[in-house]
């Protein structure tokens, strides 16, 4: 499904709203796109439940508090970014 000024090539299963600015898509398949004048949303159609863990790092954000640090994991190894998405250690 598409919504707004959206511009695919190539695109499948996939939800792509856009609301104040174009929004492209090239080769993806089943993922939700959603932008909007205060953030854009990226995620895997199975994994939109998980957007609530996001509305609460907001909610974080909103009250003043820094959100979580984010994890990455990979094949052997966990790594911490060095700064948090304000900037800070």
């Amino acid at each position: 499904m598409i919504k707004g000024e959206v511009l695919t090539h190539d695109v499948s299963g996939s939800y792509l709203h856009a609301q104040s600015r174009m929004v492209t898509a090239v080769g993806v398949d089943s993922m939700v796109v959603v932008e909007t004048r205060d953030a854009v949303l990226v995620a895997p159609r199975n994994r939109v439940q998980d957007v609530k863990q996001i509305v609460n790092q907001l909610k974080s954000l909103a009250a003043g508090k820094p959100p979580p640090m984010p994890r990455y994991t990979g094949p052997g190894a966990t790594m911490r970014p060095l700064t948090s998405p304000t900037g800070t250690r």
